[in-house]
């Protein structure tokens, strides 16, 4: 009893990590994404390591015709050499998003309190958009894990004991490169991040910390010298664009302040339930302006610093002139679970219900994406009648659906060993609509409604 006593917080935090680790890879073979940026990425990390080259670029970002730093390749690279299954990238994206739970815990523990560190990890651990986005590979989706590290080492260096701790800056500003890198949003963290040593007028590790940033970026800045900075050019051309013209994103802010940030709150903690997302919303917005412009939390630095992180990478969706969608909050999750549980400290009864709803809704539990299923069917019955690639026919319209063939023999190159071998087609197979190629075919091998895809037979 005395072990158990004196290790019962680490014992906490297991637990944590379990029910996060669970809820993260249930079924998770069975019900994964393999769509058009899961099979770019693949593609792309076996085609460099084919050629055995240096990767200096990351995923194409979303908006604007520019790339990423090579961060998520680094990351989806360390999965290959284990195995090339669209799985293997899932699954590390899971386990680090997991590692997050208990890594809240300590967080909270330390700077905060034991009630408050087990109801943020909690409401982290079985959240449904964290669960959602933690459930495929895609290069914004580990952002809460390094995240939660920046934080940590960020507090560490506020908590200014020692110049030791001082020097722990550096690691904040490190796993807030990497955040970055993973997706533009990862910048709110960074400018989160370098105000406080500018705040402190710490100079020497704000120029320190500067330098490191920059050097983190040196494979991105080999190959813009390399190239004559194609990327610059276009990040500099697509920042020239959004704040041209009169609006100045103001539609676009107003939108994300009303709809996108309350609809990002209930995915998170409310099952979805919106009008709960735009009441906690405004309890947000009202807690950041406070702690803004009210010097009444000197009593509490921890929860003051907090609160001005959550208001940097909020108050910078008035900056974001393009539309929001809802993985652009994904850098906002950790520190939204801590806040709304330093809100509930003295009632944190009142979660108990929230967490268990939560908990049976979970997305672990639904029939999310049966993508790659989809596309592993179709492979197995390649194997199964020992049929050559070109004997899988394709009409497909939807550009959106244009990865196909590219998905397919991504799985065939990966999988087949011994290559695929010669033959006539003795079935003639096509990948088409689903409602748009019925005429022609003998049966229908396999449908997915999430891709809007079938698997047919051929007549002769």
């Amino acid at each position: 009893m005395e072990a158990i006593k004196k290790h019962r917080h680490h014992l906490i935090a297991l637990a944590i990590f379990f029910l996060a680790f669970f809820l993260r890879v249930y079924r998770l073979p069975e019900f994964i994404a393999y769509h058009q940026d899961q099979v770019r990425d693949l593609i792309y990390i076996k085609d460099h390591f084919d050629k055995g080259e240096m990767i200096l670029l990351g995923p194409k970002a979303s908006v604007g015709n520019f790339f990423l730093a090579p961060f998520w390749y680094y990351l989806m690279s360390a999965t290959y050499l284990f195995s090339h299954s669209p799985v293997a990238p899932a699954s590390m994206v899971a386990l680090l998003n997991a590692i997050a739970a208990p890594l809240i815990y300590f967080f909270c523990r330390k700077f905060f309190n034991e009630k408050i560190a087990v109801i943020s990890s909690l409401l982290y651990a079985v959240s449904p958009f964290s669960i959602e986005y933690s459930r495929f590979a895609w290069n914004p989706n580990p952002i809460p894990f390094f995240t939660i590290i920046s934080l940590y080492f960020l507090y560490l260096y506020l908590d200014n004991r020692n110049k030791i701790q001082k020097n722990f800056i550096y690691f904040a500003v490190i796993f807030a490169n990497l955040t970055f890198q993973l997706h533009y949003q990862g910048f709110l963290l960074v400018i989160a991040v370098f105000l406080f040593p500018l705040f402190k007028k710490d100079w020497k590790r704000l120029i320190i910390s500067s330098l490191i940033f920059m050097l983190m970026l040196s494979p991105f800045f080999f190959y813009e010298i390399k190239n004559n900075y194609p990327n610059l050019k276009e990040i500099f051309s697509f920042l020239g664009r959004t704040t041209s013209g009169h609006s100045f994103g103001i539609m676009n802010s107003f939108k994300a302040f009303v709809k996108d940030y309350p609809e990002f709150i209930a995915r998170n903690l409310f099952f979805g339930f919106l009008p709960l997302g735009l009441i906690f919303s405004i309890v947000t917005y009202f807690i950041c302006l406070k702690n803004i412009f009210c010097r009444c939390s000197k009593k509490d630095p921890n929860k003051k610093n907090l609160f001005i992180i959550y208001s940097v990478l909020l108050l910078t969706l008035f900056a974001y002139r393009q539309w929001i969608v809802p993985y652009y909050l994904l850098v906002l999750i950790i520190p939204l679970v801590v806040m709304i549980a330093i809100l509930f400290e003295k009632v944190f009864f009142l979660m108990i219900p929230l967490i268990i709803i939560n908990l049976i809704m979970s997305p672990a539990f639904a029939k999310t994406d049966s993508s790659l299923y989809f596309f592993k069917k179709v492979v197995k019955t390649v194997r199964q009648y020992n049929l050559p690639e070109n004997c899988i026919a394709y009409q497909i319209e939807n550009s959106d659906l244009k990865f196909a063939p590219k998905a397919v023999s991504y799985l065939l190159d990966s999988n087949d060993e011994d290559g695929i071998k010669n033959g006539d087609c003795q079935k003639k197979l096509m990948i088409c609509e689903i409602k748009k190629c019925d005429r022609i075919a003998v049966s229908v091998i396999a449908e997915s409604e999430k891709l809007n895809l079938k698997l047919i037979e051929l007549k002769k």
